[in-house]
């Protein structure tokens, strides 16, 4: 089996394709700004001279210049494509954004869902609402955490929000069960990666300061968000359940995980 991945940079992509590396496939890479794919002794290929069964789009971008954005995460993709024999099975990594947000993020990864539903292509969607579990600026977790740990106050909306947090880990071993199951399953199936805690915003910023024993100060109220973003998102593991597919770790242990490297990563211990 041919794989292609693009995305190579992220957290995701690296667990993905280290779980992909211990299975009997050829696994190719491709990086946005190179037009060749390569595999894991980066020797070069052209896209076009390899017959993929499946390619992963990882690959994603949340903040920019709208342009970049709506390239990345619609254009970017869209085209890569069409470079690939039209045989190949997506499987593509989705969010719950577009459903309450309207910004380029959201609305380009909307874009391409609803252009490759209605494409030639065969795909699955991985549907996910927030990945926690390791260091990164742009997840909301470790934005608090940071600011936890330096002991700054942080400004939040009223908290009220309900979303569904799931690990890397967790979120790896899902796209690893799509890909397994790919030829099982109709074209256009999504699968939810949800985790059975749900969890408002404000419970897991004062769980976090808990855990922190922070002496940052929470100031809910203090940003005004949006209405639809107290919309009830509905989410339905249950069709990943059915591949056998289950969380490997609980909110606060993964939380505890995640203190431990962000603390590493701003105060170097």
């Amino acid at each position: 089996m041919n794989i292609l991945m693009a995305g190579t940079k992220s957290a995701l992509s690296h667990k993905v394709r280290d779980q992909l590396q211990n299975k009997n496939i050829a696994l190719y890479f491709k990086e946005h700004k190179q037009y060749k794919v390569y595999d894991s002794s980066r020797i070069f290929y052209d896209i076009k001279a390899i017959i993929f069964d499946v390619v992963i789009i990882i690959s994603t971008c949340k903040k920019g210049l709208d342009s970049e954005v709506y390239y990345s995460n619609f254009i970017y993709p869209m085209s890569l494509l069409e470079k690939l024999n039209s045989d190949v099975r997506i499987v593509y990594l989705d969010t719950t954004a577009y459903e309450y947000r309207s910004d380029a993020y959201a609305v380009s990864k909307k874009m391409f869902n609803v252009w490759l539903q209605n494409s030639e292509y065969f795909s699955i969607s991985i549907r996910l609402e927030h990945m926690y579990g390791y260091y990164s600026v742009d997840n909301i977790t470790s934005f608090l955490i940071r600011k936890m740990l330096l002991g700054e106050d942080i400004d939040l909306s009223v908290g009220k929000q309900v979303r569904s947090f799931v690990h890397v880990d967790d979120v790896a071993s899902a796209i690893m069960v799509g890909i397994e199951a790919i030829k099982t399953l109709a074209n256009n199936t999504r699968l939810d990666v949800a985790s059975d805690e749900l969890i408002s915003i404000k419970e897991l910023a004062l769980t976090l300061k808990h855990i922190l024993k922070s002496s940052s100060r929470l100031n809910f109220g203090a940003i005004s968000v949006s209405q639809d973003e107290f919309k009830s998102i509905q989410f339905d593991n249950s069709g990943l359940k059915m591949l056998q597919w289950c969380e490997s770790k609980t909110l606060l242990c993964g939380l505890e995980e995640e203190v431990k490297e962000v603390r590493h990563e701003v105060l170097g211990k």
